[in-house]
């Protein structure tokens, strides 16, 4: 199913492709703007992409 447009709704917001976008403008931003920002975690969170969306996708539901 493909949404034409995104708007604020705890339904869209627990899809993967929109948690997925998140983190990655989230892992982004932290990286470039938090210099004492710990690096190793974001890598580990990143490779475990699949189990932390399904973890965050149960708490929003």
């Amino acid at each position: 199913m493909r949404d034409e447009y995104l708007f604020p709704s705890i339904e869209l917001l627990s899809r993967d492709y929109v948690l997925v976008q998140a983190w990655k403008k989230t892992a982004s931003y932290i990286r470039y703007h938090n210099w004492y920002s710990d690096t190793l975690e974001l890598d580990r969170t990143t490779v475990n992409i699949p189990r932390f969306l399904d973890g965050l996708v149960s708490k929003l539901k």
